[in-house]
Parts: C-alpha cells; sequence; structure tokens
C-alpha cells in the first residue's frame, strides 16, 4: 500500500523537473538564437561596450572549451560519448530523485548538444561573448560551466 505523501512528493518532483527542464530547454533556445544573430549581425571586428574588454565579436572556435586546439571527427565522437554517459547518470539520478544532480547535468548537456549542432552544421563552434581576459565564448559555454560547477559541489557535499 503506498501512501499519500510518497505520491505527492513524487509529483510535485515531477512537476519541478518539468519546469527545470523547461527552463533549460528556454537557455537552449537563448543559445541557438544568439549564434543566428551573431551571424547575421556581428562581424569579426566586434561591438565593444568598455575599450575592447567586454562585448560581443563574431568568432569561429575550431577547438574545445576555452579555445583549447582539439577538433575534427575524433572531437566529435568524444562529444557524443559524454553526452551518452551523462544521459545515463541523468536518469540514474532520476531514478534516485536527486533532483539537483538531474539538473545539472540536464544544463551540460544542453550546452553540449548546442555546440554539437554547431559543430555538425558549421564545423565549428560560434562564440560572441567577450569577457575581460577570457577567451570568446557563448550560452552553451555558460550552461556547461554552471551545470560542471553545480555538479562538483554536489559530490563533494556528498563527501
Amino acid at each position: 500500500m503506498c501512501s499519500w505523501s510518497k505520491i505527492i512528493k513524487t509529483t510535485n518532483n515531477k512537476i519541478k523537473i518539468f519546469w527545470l527542464f523547461f527552463g533549460i530547454l528556454i537557455f537552449f533556445i537563448i543559445d541557438r538564437l544568439s549564434k543566428i544573430l551573431s551571424i547575421k549581425f556581428l562581424s569579426t571586428d566586434g561591438v565593444f561596450l568598455f575599450s575592447d574588454k567586454v562585448g560581443l565579436i563574431l568568432e569561429n572556435n575550431q577547438g574545445i572549451s576555452y579555445s583549447i586546439p582539439f577538433s575534427g571527427i575524433y572531437l566529435i565522437i568524444a562529444i557524443i560519448a559524454i553526452i551518452a554517459g551523462l544521459v545515463y547518470l541523468g536518469i540514474r539520478a532520476y531514478a534516485r530523485q536527486e533532483i539537483n544532480v538531474v539538473i545539472s547535468v540536464a544544463l551540460i548537456i544542453a550546452g553540449a548538444v548546442s555546440n554539437l549542432f554547431d559543430r555538425i552544421q558549421y564545423g565549428y563552434v560560434i562564440d560572441m561573448l567577450v569577457l575581460i581576459k577570457w577567451p570568446v565564448f557563448n550560452i552553451a559555454d555558460i550552461m556547461i560551466l554552471v551545470g560542471g560547477i553545480w555538479l562538483i559541489i554536489i559530490y563533494l557535499k556528498k563527501k
């Protein structure tokens, strides 16, 4: 016999996950739109708010995170393998009702898939955000970074 409190808790978690995935989907769409608009309207000269430190510039990133040089079919295969591993981790976390893990993994997957779309469609990732001394990045990179840091914090707290 199941208790009502367990049913309500499960239902509430599913509602939370739905809205959180909806929010992540919105970030994914914003990233895709920002890349489309960057291609259409930005130049490689960029538009800067403070000298050349903060602004928008069109950059084609052949490498991986923070412009580390690694490209080609091996990179695409590695990204797909990582995404598959993250999907597995997310499914396990969902089964255990570890909502924070599910959210952080979903952020990483959404960012990775968006950047993977770029690699498949263009042969590189479209970056456009400039912030002081950082390499040029995009919204998908932010999703990956936030999800990764959040996942590390979750696992550090468990220990």
